[in-house]
């Protein structure tokens, strides 16, 4: 019950966060009950494994780092379908605990699940794809030795124009599926040969599904013009341009709106105070904040909500409580169309 209650709060989130969710090569989602390794750039800690979770049809299971699975939060990030992984900054004996995550992953894929793993191995700013580590090319191919029927691994790419601030865009593009069955017989002959073939296929098929494939001397102006004029334009033509110099290199931006926005949280100030103390005091990383961003719209606003309404239709009535409930739903639901201006 904990998992479809969180994805239709997360769902309802996201499509206020962003100002745009484009979608892009979603027929090539293997269709039906069959088994599913998505592998994607990563880019913005717990959001990019959301985006996947509740736009999807099926649940889906993730990899996550290890050192955030403790007390409550660990329990927690388990009911959604979390698994721990752990890096070498774990300590280097947690790296053997590993193979029982892997040996989950098999369990799950052979019951016709689907997962996502984000085979970089850690999250960064850049906007290319970083070298991946061949945990994906284990599981994929380490599975399908053990089944009759396909194995589909899902290159993905996610590209945000502005995670840090709300009212921008993202988009999520898919490519054609990698069947694991293909690589089987070089794995009977040599299973290395195997893992660098698949992972060098994973590899190029992830940076095909994103705007900024590869660093390059343009690198500089390119995520400069991940701007809001160029956010009109859908992702094969973005990435076209993107390739040849052929896009907008600025956008004008109105800090003077700046104003409005504050006068925008009044509504809801107690809780904006409160997510920008965490914000600014509690979430030393900054490709948390947008994690955090949409785990406050998801769980704490729908709670205050839900508290002012009481108290103000026990103290004033219902109708003033309800005319309040709208005065706040109205300025959450503005701050990111300002907020798309300012950034």
């Amino acid at each position: 019950m904990l998992y479809p209650t969180l994805k239709v709060l997360c769902k309802t989130a996201c499509k206020c966060y962003f100002s745009k969710i484009e979608f892009n090569g979603l027929e090539n989602i293997p269709k039906g009950d069959v088994p599913v390794v998505y592998t994607s750039n990563h880019h913005s800690a717990f959001l990019d494994a959301i985006l996947l979770a509740v736009f999807s049809d099926t649940p889906i299971y993730f990899l996550a780092r290890a050192d955030v699975f403790s007390g409550a939060l660990g329990k927690f990030l388990e009911a959604i379908n979390m698994m721990p992984i752990y890096r070498q900054v774990d300590g280097y004996k947690n790296l053997s605990r590993n193979e029982a995550i892997f040996s989950k992953c098999n369990k799950l894929l052979k019951e016709n699940k689907r997962i996502l793993i984000f085979p970089e191995g850690s999250q960064s700013e850049l906007f290319y794809l970083r070298p991946l580590t061949k945990g994906i090319a284990r599981i994929a191919l380490n599975t399908q030795s053990e089944l009759s029927e396909d194995l589909y691994v899902m290159p993905m790419g996610l590209t945000y124009f502005n995670q840090y601030n709300s009212g921008r865009k993202v988009v999520m593009s898919f490519g054609k599926p990698i069947i694991a069955k293909d690589y089987m017989a070089l794995f009977e002959e040599n299973n290395n040969k195997a893992y660098r073939a698949i992972l060098q296929d994973i590899n190029d098929g992830i940076k095909e599904q994103l705007v900024i494939p590869e660093l390059t001397d343009d690198y500089p102006i390119q995520i400069q013009s991940l701007n809001r004029a160029n956010e009109k334009y859908p992702f094969a033509e973005i990435r076209e341009k993107f390739s040849n110099g052929d896009y907008n290199k600025t956008s004008k931006k109105y800090p003077a709106l700046k104003l409005l926005k504050w006068l925008l949280f009044l509504p809801n100030l107690p809780i904006m105070l409160v997510m920008l103390f965490i914000l600014g005091k509690l979430t030393t990383n900054p490709l948390f904040i947008a994690s955090m961003k949409i785990a406050f719209a998801a769980l704490l606003f729908p709670l205050w909500l839900l508290i002012c309404f009481l108290i103000t239709s026990l103290s004033f009535g219902l109708p003033w409580a309800a005319a309040i409930l709208g005065i706040q739903v109205l300025s959450l639901y503005l701050i990111p169309k300002v907020s798309r201006f300012i950034y």
